[in-house]
């Protein structure tokens, strides 16, 4: 098996772009479904993802991750590659039964969830479909093109049923289903599609003893991230009012879709940096990695300065003037996005391929202890703004932690490069300061 693969700059610009249509498609329908379902029956749907969303954590343990990892090193080998896949996708099939068994007891035993049964149900068919999709196949053997090209496809014929067949609050369960009808046929396709790569079937012998050890890491480093990233809008509902949390989902939406934007390009490259360590070629790991941080910083050094500058625009644009105290907590939450990502291409681009994940979970658990701590004095003394400062402050910690329990890792990274780098993207930035002064 040898395909030619695409390049590095060109699968980022399809995944940024599938990034940003994950982005887009939501921002187009939110408006209208808010309106036609009402509060009740749009709380239901919202409450019912929140509910399938930690069982559909435990079908996905940490497979798809792991997958990639080792199946990276093998893309090459058909027969290994063939009896590795089988094994993950069985793995991945009896992870899935046991979060439907899971589901199943809380469905008949906890009360506050029969009412939501249905909706459950119908999006709990995720579940499997994820499953069956094996989509990590495609990220193995980096083809973005057709799953760039297979989700513009599928959201556009998704939109228009959605305003075809969703009219009023009736159709909930309607609406339901389309929010899983996109995921039925994106795996049904890339189900038969990926056949090219691999025949996927059920084996008998999963090979537990080897995969589920790295699997779980990921698994309780996942967890641990979902619970502590929740945490700020628990808490500051706890600690204060919901008129905060709301201020608070501001600032973090327009922190998110950044990092979740820059996170799509270094994610292309996990594939890559796992096949050059499978064939010991350190040199273009090394290559690739520095290239990787210049590239990114070269993006992300405007983005933030743009976001300092123009966070009050921001703020009024998205969301009105009833959330103008979301420009100071998003300027407090755009100056961890470097550490952030800086952070995402240690514990993502590096460690994960290195097989040093257990560095990641204990660096994700000291920061969600560090996170929710502080969150106890900070949220009490400012509110959102606290909660913005002890996000920043956690992603440092991650930061810190990783290269605490690896001094060697930053031997990965090309610094006289990477700093000249930095610096020319921050005095071209300083003209964004320039036409902010001379407009306003």
């Amino acid at each position: 098996m040898n395909r030619k693969l695409h390049s590095i700059k060109v699968n980022a610009l399809l995944n940024t772009i599938k990034s940003m249509l994950s982005i887009v498609f939501p921002l187009i329908t939110f408006p209208y479904i808010t309106r036609v379902l009402g509060v009740e029956k749009l709380g239901m749907i919202n409450y019912s993802q929140a509910v399938v969303s930690y069982f559909s954590l435990i079908a996905a343990l940490g497979i798809s991750t792991y997958a990639v990892r080792e199946g990276a090193a093998l893309r090459y080998n058909e027969e290994k590659l063939n009896v590795f896949c089988n094994e993950i996708f069985t793995l991945n099939i009896i992870s899935s039964l046991f979060a439907y068994l899971l589901l199943g007891i809380c469905i008949c035993f906890v009360k506050q969830l029969q009412s939501y049964s249905m909706v459950v149900l119908i999006l709990s068919i995720s579940i499997i479909f994820t499953t069956i999709g094996v989509d990590w196949l495609n990220v193995i053997f980096e083809d973005y093109v057709y799953t760039t090209v297979r989700g513009i496809a599928i959201q556009i014929i998704n939109l228009i049923l959605l305003f075809v067949l969703v009219r009023d609050e009736k159709n909930y369960i309607i609406y339901a289903a389309l929010l899983v009808t996109s995921q039925i046929f994106i795996s049904i396709c890339n189900f038969f599609y990926c056949r090219r790569y691999c025949k996927i079937r059920l084996t008998k012998r999963p090979n537990l003893k080897i995969h589920m050890k790295p699997i779980l890491v990921l698994f309780v480093n996942n967890v641990a991230v979902t619970l502590y990233c929740n945490a700020d809008s628990i808490m500051i509902g706890w600690l204060n009012s919901d008129y905060y949390v709301g201020i608070y989902a501001v600032a973090v939406k327009v922190y998110s879709m950044v990092r979740s934007l820059l996170a799509s390009i270094f994610s292309v490259c996990i594939p890559r940096l796992s096949y050059y360590l499978g064939i010991q070629a350190k040199a273009e790991f090394r290559k690739l990695i520095s290239s990787l941080t210049e590239g990114l910083f070269v993006i992300l050094i405007p983005a933030v300065v743009g976001i300092e500058t123009l966070a009050d625009e921001i703020v009024m644009v998205l969301a009105g003037n009833k959330y103008a105290e979301a420009g100071i907590t998003l300027r407090i939450l755009s100056l961890g996005l470097g550490v952030a990502i800086f952070g995402g291409i240690i514990t993502n681009c590096i460690n994960v391929p290195i097989k040093k994940e257990k560095n990641n979970l204990y660096a994700t658990l000291v920061a969600a202890v560090t996170n929710i701590g502080l969150n106890c004095i900070f949220i009490t003394l400012y509110k959102q703004n606290g909660a913005a400062i002890t996000t920043v402050l956690a992603e440092i910690t991650t930061v810190i932690c990783c290269i605490i329990l690896d001094k060697e890792i930053l031997d990965y990274f090309e610094w006289k490069s990477i700093f000249k780098t930095i610096m020319q993207a921050f005095v071209g930035s300083l003209a964004i300061f320039a036409i902010k002064i001379v407009v306003c």
